[in-house]
């Protein structure tokens, strides 16, 4: 079949077999249908380079193209609409869709793999910078649309997750370090923890604060977390206390819960809102009951800091991590550790989150990295996910389970898109299936061994 002006470089037939794309160094894609034998057609132009692969979407119904120009093309086969994908630094030389079709890989001589939502167009893994300092915590609104940051520079901001934009100024009136934020379950409210030893609670449409900041620890404010029914914040603070606040009253009811013996790193509700569970700096994690105000049983032990506690969606476990470099899961009847730690981490753990359905824990580190933990079965799902270069200090899913939303000292937001991670592995391996395919698995998975071939 003629029609390339110079050498065709890639080529592929599409899902049902009547056609075929192809890529070539004359800078076009071509599409042929295979009974005829004739081009469909005129040639898709839009590279500005040779054109070195092109590969069709499980459905057939979009194409993307590699190039020497450092970019890739979705190609919309029927409109023959054209959308870019643009981040690499040297030639895309490769590129391969996931089973469903929701995401594409491309390799590139700038020795990266890359991945890209074929939705929204974007990259998976490129950060959102942030003009304040190092970040420290991160949560979802419960429609899944807005984000809500914590940092050193003593602020709460809000992000728009469909556009990576800040949304508005930022919610100033902490004189000090927020370590933590929580949306209310309407999401119309947040309350967040600052070192200036307050809780706030701020609101979301106007970015104002609701009334005067909430005191009673005695020192830094640690933790934060809004009950289901939106009634009550906990929170947990250097004083070795939690406090259980009325959100209509703006005030505290009831003693503070008094038990541990150091800092209350973190404060979690359980899906009923009856038990609190909380984290410390004593190595211990602790349940409460929310109507007595009293631990409830012997608490659960670590080997060193507990920092972070997240309940399961159905209340039944609780995922613990800490300073020992694990991740833990408890069964929250018996307060016993179920199976062994979950280890692989290099670092501290400083935050653990389960997906909405129960299915999977995420968990990030010291180490700079994010990993995903299968809940029944007690394993690593994958290798550590990087991109971050420093410290990652909060994980957060937004409510669809879709995506991971990470915050790290490097001073950016990063978003993970979590259902596609079950193919991850599958793709990269189909994706660099050639003569440097070692190198650039190295790079992506750099803690499992290298396959061979695939």
């Amino acid at each position: 079949m003629a029609g390339h002006s110079d050498a065709v470089l890639g080529v592929r037939f599409g899902p049902d077999g009547t056609m075929i794309a192809s890529g070539g160094a004359d800078w076009t894609v071509r599409l042929w249908d295979v009974a005829s034998r004739r081009p469909i057609g005129d040639p898709l132009k839009g590279h500005g380079g040779e054109v070195y692969e092109v590969a069709f979407s499980p459905d057939g119904r979009t194409l993307a193209s590699a190039s020497d120009d450092r970019s890739m093309l979705l190609w919309d086969v029927a409109s023959r609409a054209r959308f870019l994908l643009a981040g690499h630094t040297n030639r895309v030389q490769d590129v391969v869709f996931n089973r469903a079709g929701t995401m594409l890989a491309s390799a590139s001589t700038d020795n990266a793999v890359r991945l890209w939502d074929t939705l929204t167009h974007r990259a998976l893994s490129a950060p959102i910078p942030s003009q304040s300092k190092e970040l420290l915590g991160v949560a979802s609104s419960p429609d899944g649309k807005t984000l809500a940051t914590t940092g050193a520079d003593g602020t709460v901001r809000l992000w728009g997750l469909s556009t990576h934009r800040q949304l508005g100024g930022p919610l100033s009136g902490h004189t000090s370090i927020v370590y933590d934020a929580a949306f209310s379950p309407n999401g119309r409210t947040i309350a967040s923890a600052s070192a200036d030893g307050t809780v706030r609670l701020w609101n979301v449409a106007t970015h104002q604060p609701i009334g005067k900041p909430l005191r009673g620890h005695r020192g830094f404010v640690l933790g934060v977390a809004f009950s289901p029914d939106g009634r009550t914040v906990a929170s947990g603070g250097a004083d070795g206390t939690i406090r259980l606040w009325d959100v209509a009253q703006r005030r505290q009811f009831g003693p503070p819960l008094n038990g541990h013996g150091e800092d209350v790193n973190d404060v979690a509700f359980s899906p009923d809102g009856q038990t609190l569970a909380s984290a410390s700096k004593d190595a211990t994690i602790r349940l409460w009951s929310v109507a007595s105000h009293r631990q409830l049983g012997a608490p659960m032990t670590l080997q060193n800091t507990a920092i972070s506690v997240a309940f399961s969606p159905d209340g039944r476990t609780l995922a613990s991590s800490g300073g020992d470099l694990a991740v833990r899961l408890w069964d929250v009847s018996s307060h016993r550790q179920l199976g062994g730690p979950l280890t692989g981490h290099n670092g501290t753990v400083y935050a653990v989150a389960f997906s909405p359905d129960g299915s999977t824990v995420a968990s990030s580190s010291s180490d700079g990295t994010v990993r995903f933990w299968d809940v029944a079965g007690r394993r690593p799902v994958g290798g550590p996910i990087y991109g971050h270069t420093s410290d990652v200090y909060d994980v957060a899913f937004t409510p669809d389970g879709r995506t991971l939303v990470s915050v790290s000292s490097d001073k950016t937001i990063r978003l993970w898109n979590n259902k596609s991670f079950a193919d991850y592995r599958d793709m990269l391996c189909r994706t660099i299936n050639r003569q440097d395919a070692k190198p650039l698995w190295e790079q992506a998975e750099p803690d499992l061994r290298f396959p061979g071939v695939c």
